[in-house]
């Protein structure tokens, strides 16, 4: 009981006063910590751990060109090419002989430059047709089909407005003083109109076709994450949460967000039954225990993987909280020589992902399995092994 005690308090001044990430230190020496530790104590932690074996993990070589100096300029930017600069017309004569200096290459410099985004009015005229002789039958051209037929706006503006309040965070009262130094006239409150007209009229068949799509992949990971409600019909002390689901290889990564009241499991199977029926793949989630109840639910048949950051997550508190500040206590055994072993392998898939998207090709799923399969496989094996070989 004492010792439980002294582990809450720790765990609280870690909470308080210690650093919120997960990662490592490497500000202090790895062996400072064992000065204070007594010959008893590291003689238990050795004989707990055991022999640990350092496992190899072979990567099959590939090139990696590291150019030195600042990157170039991507070639798919518009060059302007500007007047060439010439020396004075004084200089062009040789000092030494009176010849006139000839033009023998130039050097080329390049520079990023910023023109500010402009604003255009696009005019449409439908013609109209009429009899000659009676006047009458007239007939015009229909308006080609528009997100919002009623407003001013064309696709690329509200894209722009989009984009900007919902991945740059930039609210449309900015955005509105933007326009209006560009001597646009936009309120906050009719861009606020076009945002809810989209989302509650325009977008609900492309978000039931991804997450028609998004079921049909083979590996689904599904997250939550509280979220602060203004207006809300619950008590103001209750938890709303944000369901996050993504799937799909790198080059078509589907990500969508769910806003549900209430994390309970009439939502988590509503987010994993479409058209044709419950999710049948692999589904990767933290420990949740309403992902427990329904994989129970025989109406459901797909996978349930356990998440390896969350695992890694108990690991951390355990080492927060222990006693033993040694460099070789349990937690960070399991942190240091196991799960960052496989972290290492995933590092390595993340920088062939980039290497090949960056040369113009795409990345598969196939390929990222057969890398785990072949070096962060036995990696998990031989972490299960450890686990269960600690009394």
């Amino acid at each position: 009981m004492a010792l439980l005690l002294r582990e809450e308090l720790a765990w609280f001044k870690a909470q308080v006063y210690g650093r919120s990430s997960e990662k490592s230190s490497s500000d202090l020496s790895p062996d400072q910590a064992r000065l204070f530790n007594e010959p008893e104590v590291l003689a238990a932690i050795a004989t707990a751990i055991g022999n640990e074996e350092a496992a190899v993990i072979t990567i099959e070589e590939h090139e990696r060109h590291r150019k030195p100096g600042r990157k170039a300029i991507p070639p798919q930017f518009p060059r302007i090419e500007l007047a060439p600069l010439d020396i004075p017309e004084a200089e062009r004569i040789c000092p030494h002989d009176g010849t006139p200096l000839e033009v023998m290459g130039a050097e080329t410099t390049e520079r990023y430059h910023f023109v500010l985004p402009k604003l255009e009015v696009w005019v449409q005229k439908r013609l109209k047709r009429s009899c000659p002789c009676c006047h009458q039958r007239v007939k015009i051209a229909p308006l080609p089909p528009h997100i919002l037929p009623k407003s001013l706006a064309t696709p690329s503006l509200l894209a722009h407005i989009t984009v900007a309040k919902f991945v740059d965070g930039l609210p449309l009262t900015r955005q509105s003083k933007q326009f209006e130094r560009h001597k646009v006239n936009l309120g906050a409150g009719t861009m606020g109109l076009w945002m809810n007209t989209i989302g509650a009229q325009r977008l609900p068949p492309l978000i039931n076709l991804m997450h028609e799509a998004i079921l049909a992949e083979p590996v689904l990971h599904s997250d939550e994450t509280p979220l602060q409600v203004l207006k809300s019909e619950k008590p103001v002390a209750s938890d709303h949460y944000m369901m996050v689901r993504a799937a799909g290889p790198p080059s078509r990564r589907i990500v969508l967000f769910n806003y549900e009241p209430n994390r309970n499991v009439a939502a988590v199977k509503r987010l994993l039954t479409g058209s044709e029926g419950p999710y049948a793949g692999k589904l990767v989630a933290d420990g949740l225990g309403l992902y427990g109840i329904v994989e129970a639910d025989p109406t459901f048949v797909f996978t349930l993987c356990g998440c390896l950051a969350h695992a890694r997550r108990g690991f951390d508190r355990a080492l927060k909280v222990s006693a033993l500040p040694s460099d070789n206590n349990l937690a960070r055994v399991a942190i240091r020589d196991h799960i960052g072993k496989i972290y290492t392998v995933e590092r390595e898939i993340t920088k062939r992902c980039e290497a090949r998207e960056k040369s113009g090709g795409t990345w598969s799923l196939e390929e990222t399995r057969s890398l785990r399969q072949q070096h962060a496989a036995p990696l998990m094996s031989a972490f299960r092994a450890w686990l269960d070989a600690q009394p």
